[in-house]
């Protein structure tokens, strides 16, 4: 048992003694500056700008007049024009059917009878005003001379009484007929009767003509055939829809603008000098084709659904108009616009500020940009007045060319904090 005890002591002297050799022999740890490490950052300059801005939206192509092609007489088609089919164009006062005239020649025919026999009855009557007249004038003189001649010598002032409903030709003068009775003694209301007559009579004939014109139905404007329902031999009622026709000499482009967009175009909303200037803008097999447009007229109601502002543009000449931007086409001619084609509009805006374009990757949280200023990160609070989908104009205090804008991500950005620039920037 005393032996054990040894052995333990003996194990725990050396274990001891081991140790403060450890501890004395151990090199001596000088300690060291901490050094900062700051991100290597990759950055670009901020352009600034006050040229105007351009704004894009997208629009949809459609025809600003259209009409639904009729017939104002019924009757049997005869001929139907062969441009007059979906797809082809139609000019202003051309022939688009013809209907049978037989019945409509026939209603003239008989309307000129009933004229020519109520301007014998308008003569007729106008004959026997005349007499009736020139009768009453000698009857009336003959009277006048047989009174004159019977007058009694006055005497006294005492007259007899005058004889009431006295039949004419016997004592009564005729001058005394009142106007009604004057005028049923010449047979004027029998002229009267006779002349409405004829002008019924005229205005029968001016119809039958109309209608026999309107056997004929002409284009009322140059169009596109949207669409097309007759054929020869159909037989049609006034007003049935024989097709549709819309106008090739202007297309109208309706376009919805944001509350921001619309307020950086000048006299968008009560322009009343020239008219604002567009560009349409289509690619085509990847090819640019541009054509000039005008503003028309802005909506006055919101979109119920986006809130967005309406805007109408009209383009002349849309199968003509159009031109590449390229310019490397040749005599070659652009291509028309399409009615139902999505396509960009693009309008001038004026921004009354200086502002840059950067890229919306590059625009942070809350509209916040990075800036370099004096190797330290600067977090500026940036006001948006344009965005698109690639592309926003920013703007803030004291923007101008001598600013750098940080284009790489930051894990925990601090304002203030170290940064290094790459040496690409």
């Amino acid at each position: 048992m005393r032996r054990q005890s040894l052995i333990a002591i003996f194990i725990l002297v050396v274990a001891v003694a081991i140790a403060v050799l450890m501890v004395r022999s151990r090199p001596t740890v000088e300690p060291q500056p901490v050094t900062e490490t700051a991100p290597l950052v990759e950055t670009s300059t901020l352009r600034s700008s006050t040229s105007p801005l351009e704004i894009v939206a997208t629009g949809t192509v459609s025809a600003q007049e259209r009409v639904i092609v009729a017939s104002q007489v019924g009757g049997q088609v005869l001929y139907v024009n062969p441009d007059f089919v979906e797809g082809e164009q139609i000019d202003r006062g051309d022939v688009i059917i013809r209907l049978d005239r037989a019945d409509f020649e026939n209603r003239v025919r008989s309307a000129k009878a009933d004229l020519a026999a109520q301007d014998v009855n308008v003569m007729q009557a106008e004959q026997d005003v005349q007499i009736a007249r020139s009768e009453l004038a000698q009857f009336d003189e003959r009277f006048s001379a047989q009174q004159s001649s019977e007058a009694p010598p006055q005497t006294s002032g005492f007259r007899p009484p005058e004889q009431s409903n006295v039949a004419i030709g016997e004592t009564s003068n005729v001058n005394t007929l009142s106007d009604v009775e004057r005028s049923l003694a010449t047979r004027e209301p029998q002229l009267q009767s006779a002349i409405a007559a004829r002008d019924r009579a005229a205005a029968g004939l001016s119809d039958a003509e109309l209608a026999l014109k309107r056997t004929v139905v002409t284009a009322p404007f140059s169009g596109l055939v949207q669409s097309e329902t007759v054929s020869v031999g159909s037989i049609i009622s006034a007003g049935q829809s024989l097709g549709e026709l819309v106008s090739s000499d202007v297309f109208e482009v309706q376009a919805s603008l944001s509350d921001q967009e619309a307020a950086l175009i000048p006299g968008l909303y009560n322009n009343d000098g020239e008219p604002l200037t567009a560009t349409i803008r289509q690619i085509l097999a990847g090819q640019t084709v541009e054509w000039p447009a005008e503003v028309s007229r802005v909506s006055a109601v919101r979109d119920p659904q986006t809130r967005r502002v309406e805007v109408f543009l009209t383009v002349k000449n849309p199968l003509t108009s159009g031109q590449f931007v390229d310019g490397n086409n040749g005599e070659r001619a652009a291509p028309p616009l399409f009615i139902g084609s999505l396509v960009d509009v693009l309008l001038s805006g004026a921004p009354n500020q200086t502002y840059a374009l950067i890229d919306t990757n590059y625009l942070r949280t809350d509209n916040q940009v990075w800036l370099v200023e004096d190797g330290r990160l600067r977090i500026v609070q940036a006001s948006l007045i344009l965005r698109s989908d690639n592309v926003a104009a920013i703007t803030f205090p004291g923007l101008s060319n001598r600013h750098t804008l940080v284009t790489s991500d930051l894990r925990a950005p601090v304002d203030g904090m170290n940064i290094r620039l790459s040496e690409a920037d």
